[in-house]
Order: C-alpha cells, then structure tokens, then sequence
C-alpha cells in the first residue's frame, strides 16, 4: 500500500504553486523549505535575521524578500507558512481552527482533491 500512495503521489503536479514562509531561517522552516521546492513549488521567504539569512541560504533554490515585500505579496501565494518563532510568546491563542475539506484517511481520494483544489 505505501509502494501505490507514493507512485500516486507523484501525479501530483506542485508547478506554478507559491509558498511564502515567515522565519525561514529556522532549521525546520529551511527544511520545509526545501523539501517543498524539490517538489516544484516556488518558495519566498523572510526572516527577522535577514542578512544573515541571505548568506546561508544564498545557494537554496528560495526567493529571499524583506518582510514588507513579502507582505505585499501575501494575496499571491497558494499558501502562508509562519514559524512559531515569530509569535509573541506571551500572548499566544487560546484556540487554532482550521476549516478544511481534506478526508485524510488511509488510502482515500481526499489528498488528491484538496491539492486539485487548491490549485
């Protein structure tokens, strides 16, 4: 069964799609990162450590832009992915939804219908 999920989930065509990520530099927001750019979807990022950020990522496949640049752009992009390093520590929800359509369940057609929608 994993053999046949993974040979269907490379029918999956993430070209065209864009990605904005706040506090890419993180090492696991780098690394969604880069996971995601290897399946074809355009990556841009910030970070509060911008600079620096710039000289370790400068042979990563992202977009680096400041965070204004960013933020204008926001409407553009398929999703926004935000680290929780950015979160002001003292005043975090109390409650996260997240209304979706997804049927996550074992070998079903969901996945395939939210990144068909999603598109």
């Amino acid at each position: 069964m994993r053999e046949r999920l993974a040979a269907r989930s490379m029918k999956i065509d993430n070209s065209g799609k864009k990605v904005g990520m706040v506090g890419i530099g993180g090492s696991g927001m780098r690394g969604l990162a880069y996971l995601l750019s290897q399946t074809g979807v355009s990556v841009y990022g910030t970070d509060a450590e911008l600079e620096a950020t710039q000289k370790i990522l400068k042979d990563e496949p992202f977009v680096l832009l400041n965070e204004e640049l960013l933020l204008e752009q926001l409407n553009s992009y398929d999703e926004v992915i935000f680290s929780d390093e950015i979160l002001d520590k003292n005043h975090r929800p109390d409650l996260l939804i997240n209304f979706t359509n997804d049927a996550w369940f074992g070998d079903s057609s969901g996945p395939y219908q939210h990144f068909d929608m999603a598109r």
